[in-house]
């Protein structure tokens, strides 16, 4: 499509509901022409997001903010710059030299700083198209956001578990009204930090606490045996997804009995034999996080441009899962823990001064 044709067709698009028709229509289709619109938005983003806050929340440690602040640096922001970096050199190769001969029809891309540029302004723009390159990757902008403030949260109110959680509410709600009312999302993705501060929070007061409780096998039993008729319940009530109260309300309770179900599932996972290969990519999530977003583009080419092949789509789906298990993990035992430990944030690139009145210890 062409630049003119293609930004007259936006300017068509200006309330929220034309956004998310003219979202509909761009979201990317496989070689079956299934849309992932097709999935369901309370599973994609409604439960999955705010476990992945709750159990980052776990490891919170109150540190001096320096300490803290230097950690956020090397674990996420510098091995976001260098994805970003990566992918972008990825959509270059494609677009501009081998689309002729792969027989990809688009413009050349261009990937210019004003692409990145939407991370760090406020603007009026729907949160499906924030990153004209990895959108998968704003979770990594978004994390680091939420550890400050809840930082600065524990920090100034001494640790005082009520208030704490009282604020992350406040937050919450500021957030959810920044995102749907007046659909701002940039700096940091704004309404998106402040609707997860919850999570953590709660992740890093009580997570510890639910660990331990599940440890009990007749806590867990109790737990699954509560938690899923209610989550079965509640998600046969029709509401439909429009950002209401109520539907806001009921997410929200889903969401509390959908993590402790985890947890309990998580006590068991030990005892299976593949329990080895799912500490491996979680300890890499980084990486998974970073690169399943181009690997699902890779294997999208190959199966269209190379096999010329139309699958079932459950098929399509458990290939394309093989795929990135297969290539996430080549990709992590040869390149990034050998030769890039930066890229999973594993080596940091700016060290910790030592403290100035530290006493060197006496050789013997």
């Amino acid at each position: 499509m062409p630049i003119s044709q293609k930004n007259s067709q936006k300017s068509h698009y200006g309330t929220k509901e034309a956004n998310r028709i003219y979202r509909l229509h761009q979201r990317p289709h496989n070689s079956m022409g299934c849309c992932l619109e097709n999935i369901p938005e309370w599973v994609t983003i409604g439960y999955r997001m705010p476990l992945f806050f709750f159990l980052s929340g776990i490891f919170f440690r109150a540190k001096p903010f320096k300490d803290f602040l230097i950690r956020r640096i090397n674990t996420l922001i510098i091995p976001f710059i260098c994805w970003m970096l990566i992918t972008a050199s990825y959509y270059f190769l494609k677009y501009d030299i081998l689309a002729p001969i792969i027989g990809i029809q688009h413009e050349p891309f261009n990937p210019s700083l004003l692409d990145m540029t939407k991370l760090f302004n406020v603007h009026n723009e729907t949160v499906h198209d924030p990153l004209l390159i990895n959108p998968a990757m704003w979770f990594l902008i978004s994390l680091p956001c939420v550890q400050i403030i809840f930082w600065g949260i524990n920090f100034f109110l001494k640790k005082k578990i009520l208030p704490i959680l009282l604020i992350c509410t406040l937050l919450h709600i500021c957030g959810i009204i920044l995102f749907i009312k007046y659909d701002i999302n940039g700096l940091f993705y704004i309404g998106w930090t402040l609707r997860y501060t919850i999570y953590y929070a709660l992740g890093a007061i009580i997570g510890p606490l639910l660990m331990q409780y599940t440890q009990t096998p007749k806590h867990r039993i109790g737990i699954i045996c509560f938690s899923i008729p209610a989550i079965i319940l509640l998600n046969r009530i029709h509401i439909p997804y429009d950002h209401s109260a109520l539907q806001i309300l009921i997410l929200n309770v889903g969401i509390l009995c959908f993590i402790p179900i985890i947890f309990a599932i998580f006590q068991y996972i030990p005892r299976i034999k593949i329990s080895k290969g799912l500490s491996f990519f979680g300890k890499n999530s980084l990486v998974i996080l970073a690169t399943h977003w181009t690997l699902m583009d890779v294997f999208r080419v190959l199966i269209e441009k190379g096999l010329k092949q139309t699958f079932d789509p459950h098929i399509y789906y458990c290939c394309l899962f093989i795929f990135i298990c297969i290539a996430s993990f080549v990709l992590i035992i040869i390149i990034v823990n050998k030769y890039f430990p930066i890229l999973g944030g594993k080596k940091d690139l700016i060290k910790l001064m030592p403290k100035r009145n530290a006493i060197p210890e006496i050789a013997k």
